[in-house]
C-alpha cells in the first residue's frame, strides 16, 4: 500500500487503522512506512489508536513510527452539548478512549 501511494503521486495519506505496538519504530510495516515517507516524500497521518486513556497507549503504525503524524480523537466544546446533551459548559478534550503518548 505504501509504495502504491508513491507510484500514483499521492502527497498525503490518512490511515485510520492500527493495532497495539510492543516496540516503537520497529517491524516490517514501519520500515515500509519510513521508506515511503523519507524516500518518496509522502506525508503519512494516522490515528493514535483507541486504547486510551492511559499514557503510552499509542498504536502502530501511527504512533509507533517517527515518520508518521499521529492524531488523537478530540471532542470540541460544541460537540459535548450536541452529541451528549450536556447542560453545563465543558472545555474541549480528548475522547476518553483516544490513545495517548508518549510512545
Amino acid at each position: 500500500m505504501f509504495k502504491k501511494c508513491a507510484e500514483v503521486g499521492v502527497e498525503v495519506t490518512i490511515y485510520s487503522n492500527g493495532e497495539a505496538a510492543r516496540f516503537p519504530n520497529t517491524g516490517r510495516i514501519i520500515e515500509l512506512l519510513n521508506d515511503t515517507v523519507y524516500m518518496d516524500g509522502v506525508t503519512f497521518v494516522s490515528s493514535a489508536g483507541n486504547n486510551g486513556p492511559a499514557l503510552s497507549t499509542g498504536g502502530a503504525p501511527g504512533a509507533a513510527s517517527l515518520a508518521a503524524i499521529s492524531v488523537g480523537a478530540y471532542i470540541p466544546p460544541e460537540g459535548v452539548d450536541l452529541l451528549y446533551g450536556a447542560r453545563t459548559k465543558h472545555d474541549g478534550n480528548l475522547y476518553t478512549w483516544s490513545s495517548r503518548g508518549p510512545v
